[in-house]
Formats: C-alpha cells, sequence, structure tokens
C-alpha cells in the first residue's frame, strides 16, 4: 500500500476526523433542506435567499466583524461548556455564569468607571465563583450539578436583572 493509501486509512479511522466531517455534511444538508424550503415557499427568490444568507456575514471585513463580535460569547460560553464536559461533568450552568460575568463587569463599567480590562478581570472572576459553587456543592455535599447548575442559572438571572 502506497503512503497516500495508508495516510487515508489513518484519516478514515480518526475519530476527531469523522466528527468534523460529520459536522460539515449535517450543514450541507441543513443548507440543502433550507434552499428546499425557500423553492417551495418562493421560488422567484430562492437563489437570492439563499446565497443572502451565505453571503451577507462575509461579505466585508466590517460584516465579518460584526459576526465576531456577536458570535464570540456563544463561542467562550461553548468552549467552557467543553471544558466542563471533558473533565466528565455536565455544565449546563454556563449561561448563568456568563449572565453572572456580564453583570459584573457591566456593573462594574457603568457605576465605577473601570477600564475595560478590570471589568474583564471581574466578569472572569466572578463567573468563575458561581461556577465554584456548584463544584463545591458536587465535591463537598454530592449535589447533582445539573441541578445545582439551574438553579444557579435562575439565580444569576434574577441578580442581574435587579
Amino acid at each position: 500500500m502506497n503512503k497516500i493509501g495508508a495516510f487515508f486509512k489513518r484519516l478514515k479511522e480518526n475519530p476527531g476526523f469523522i466528527s468534523v466531517v460529520s459536522s460539515l455534511i449535517s450543514i450541507l444538508i441543513g443548507v440543502f433542506l433550507g434552499f428546499i424550503l425557500l423553492l417551495v415557499l418562493k421560488p422567484e427568490s430562492a437563489l437570492d435567499g439563499i446565497s443572502n444568507m451565505l453571503l451577507t456575514g462575509v461579505s466585508s471585513l466590517e460584516k465579518i466583524g460584526k459576526v465576531f463580535y456577536t458570535a464570540m460569547p456563544i463561542m467562550l460560553t461553548g468552549l467552557s461548556v467543553a471544558f466542563a464536559f471533558k473533565t466528565g461533568l455536565f455544565n449546563i450552568g454556563a449561561a448563568g455564569q456568563y449572565v453572572i460575568g456580564v453583570g459584573a463587569a457591566l456593573y462594574l463599567a457603568l457605576q465605577f468607571h473601570m477600564p475595560w480590562y478590570i471589568c474583564l478581570i471581574a466578569a472572569i472572576v466572578c463567573a468563575a465563583i458561581v461556577g465554584g459553587i456548584s463544584g463545591a456543592l458536587k465535591a463537598y455535599f454530592n449535589v447533582n450539578e445539573v441541578i445545582s447548575c439551574i438553579m444557579l442559572n435562575w439565580i444569576g438571572l434574577y441578580s442581574v436583572n435587579m
């Protein structure tokens, strides 16, 4: 067997590669089904609609920046969930931790006119404290982390809303 064939054989057996390919196939199927739905609902505008959906966010540097600006909190929250999942825990409290962090940063920025880097550090510390509460409840009292995270989500939401 030549080197290229061996490379592709190893690639097909790699779980990471399979995961990426299956994600890309899922995205393509979703776009295809969306296009079919556009064709059913309004055939004359289906091509314009699908091209707008796919290309509007990357049509200029300003729009690419806005996409990253809008998506970054979601990506970082997903990263925090993935990190907890790799340790064997299920962090369903990421939304509450995000809200508490944002609330702390906004409070320091608006009330005390702190610079952005102090607000960022405060957001990280406050969100970590909320995550630590669930971790401590699991470690010391064997409380299910899913239940404590869900309850802390609501506590965080209502605290920030106050």
